[in-house]
């Protein structure tokens, strides 16, 4: 930072405006959204029956298309049991407005339905008429707000109680092809990370790099430390990482638009919204790399799309023996935990009834033979009972999600680094076992560049591919419907009476041009179904909480686990693996 800007940000800071500091009352009656958002997300589901997201708002919120906006914390009444009162009211109010909207995310009478909702009785008489005990609690919250703002002596601020109704984005189908080449280097390394103010709208800016290299210097008199607005004139990416000493003017800002790039990144400015769905689809790989095209089930319209997804399939050749060596010796315990648990099962002789040669005689079967004798039928004479080893006749398929969001952290695990050391140590065991397994990533960056990588396939040799786990890195989105459909035409072809996926991910199907939400949880449960129609069975794992809210939408209540940190995970997998192989 030069002298000047050093100066300037230091008188700024002497004389600009300072946010007022809560007093120990207002901080004892805080709450924060971050606190609640999980009820308050399953009131929002079971109001509705529909998979809504509950997100941090800019100010007061509200409602977007079908997407819930709530302040990112309160305390403007007069005690904290109060003010989480409001949060619920809110939920209440909002679903009541989702439900008038149709599919498209217009209202059925919008114009009953204004931006600002403070004057809307309609909707308030009918969210009374459902639930007669909101209306007092309504007038409660009124008073309360009334309150607050006559101790200031000024107007009551009814928007905090009723929020605002913007109508949803739509989806420009006219929106032209992109280059995505993806850059390795792009990937967030950073070294500075901070979390932005709370946004509800950004517009994807795509950038002309002709435009960015002809760019010419231009004066345009900005004062120190601020940052403007994009006017659409383009501006070279240096990399530099300035993003604490530019942090403050971020705030000032906010976030408004955001620009796709390769270039390298040292910082991140992170912040949770919902994107506008004028997005351009990701450019298709040359048709010399190999690739599988699937199917895509569109819920709105019941059917498929037909060869809409691209699977580009790449087998790993990388090798890393110090992350292999490092997770062996780092979890030797759990590591020896699993093997004597296998052991104990494997070792474990189970009976066999029935069979031509055995210990002890079937006294069942004895009789059937004589029977058959007397009655002149022929007898059978499998009528002895045995005890055997049990037969290990099963394929497993680990499905480990690499996108950009297993770089995150859950219970101060890295979430890509438990899922890989996961297929580790579980590959250390299963070899032994000769079970036969493999082990295949996925990730996505629009629905023509699936990437599907495996690391180990079912007949490669574990001692040549179990330094290739480690070389997985985090990259690109999480297009589900494409890797699951293609993991099952992997296992398809096993000759084995059992066949299970393992599924590693964070829960939540998103990508760049717009496979989330309602649209992308269709696709994911069509594609179970389609696996089961083909007697593969299916699993799901998560360490990432928030999986909680989209697992159970897509696989049931039964074929999944969120568990709350990397050692609860390593040992469910080993139970879990234990029971499908008794299965």
């Amino acid at each position: 930072m030069e002298i000047d800007q050093f100066v300037f940000k230091k008188i700024l800071g002497i004389f600009g405006k300072k946010t007022p500091e809560l007093s120990q009352n207002e901080k004892e009656r805080l709450v924060k959204l971050d606190n609640i958002s999980g009820e308050l997300t399953i009131l929002a589901r079971v109001l509705t029956g529909k998979p809504v997201d509950i997100f941090t708002a800019e100010r007061e919120g509200g409602i977007k298309g079908k997407n819930i906006f709530l302040p990112q914390k309160f305390h403007l009444l007069k005690n904290e049991i109060l003010n989480i009162k409001f949060y619920q009211f809110r939920v209440f109010y909002l679903t009541k407005i989702y439900q008038l909207l149709n599919e498209d995310g217009d209202s059925i009478e919008y114009g009953k339905i204004e931006k600002n909702a403070t004057t809307d009785l309609t909707i308030l008489q009918n969210l009374f008429d459902e639930f007669p005990k909101i209306q007092k609690l309504y007038n409660e919250l009124v008073k309360g707000l009334e309150d607050y703002y006559s101790n200031l002596n000024t107007e009551p601020d009814y928007t905090w109680l009723l929020g605002t109704i913007r109508k949803a984005d739509k989806y420009d189908d006219t929106s032209q092809q992109m280059d995505d080449t993806f850059d390795e280097k792009a990937l967030p390394e950073a070294n500075t990370v901070i979390d932005a103010k709370p946004v509800e709208e950004i517009e994807s800016v795509q950038v002309d790099k002709r435009d960015q290299e002809d760019w010419v210097l231009t004066h345009n008199f900005e004062k120190v430390e601020t940052i403007e607005e994009y006017s659409g004139l383009p501006r070279e990416f240096d990399g530099d990482d300035s993003l604490e000493d530019d942090a403050e003017a971020l705030a000032e800002a906010g976030i408004k638009h955001t620009v796709r790039v390769d270039d390298e990144t040292h910082s991140i400015y992170q912040a949770e919204f919902v994107s506008n769905a004028n997005i351009a689809e990701s450019k298709e790989q040359e048709a010399s790399t190999k690739h599988y095209l699937y199917d895509e089930y569109n819920y709105k319209k019941k059917e498929y799309r037909r060869n809409y997804c691209k699977v580009f399939y790449k087998k790993t050749n990388e090798l890393d023996f110090e992350y292999y060596q490092n997770t062996i010796s780092q979890n030797g315990i759990i590591l020896r935990s699993i093997r004597k648990k296998f052991a104990n099962f494997f070792n474990k002789l189970i009976q066999v009834k029935r069979v031509e040669t055995g210990e002890t005689l079937n006294i069942d079967a004895l009789t059937d033979m004589i029977s058959d004798i007397h009655s002149g039928h022929s007898p059978n004479e499998k009528i002895y009972d045995t005890k055997r080893k049990k037969h290990k006749d099963i394929s497993i398929l680990f499905l480990l999600d690499q996108s950009l969001s297993s770089d995150g952290y859950a219970a101060d695990s890295r979430i890509i680094d438990v899922e890989k050391q996961i297929a580790i140590l579980m590959g250390e065991v299963l070899d032994e076992y000769n079970i036969e397994f493999e082990i295949d990533a996925f990730s996505s960056k629009t629905r023509n560049n699936c990437t599907y990588n495996t690391a180990k396939a079912f007949d490669d040799n574990w001692e040549k591919s179990k330094a290739k786990i480690g070389t997985i890195q985090p990259s690109g989105f999480t297009r589900m419907g494409p890797a699951l459909r293609h993991a099952t035409y992997l296992i398809e072809k096993r000759d084995t009476r059992a066949k299970w996926i393992v599924f590693l991910t964070d829960g939540k199907p998103n990508d760049y041009d717009k496979y989330e939400g309602k649209y992308g949880i269709a696709d994911v449960k069509q594609a179970l179904k389609e696996m089961d129609q083909h007697h593969i069975s299916i699993h799901a794992f998560a360490i990432e909480q928030r999986a909680k809210y989209y697992l159970p939408l897509m696989f049931g209540t039964k074929n999944y686990n969120v568990l709350a940190n990397a050692k609860e995970l390593i040992n469910a997998m080993t139970i879990f693996i234990e029971r499908i192989i008794n299965g």
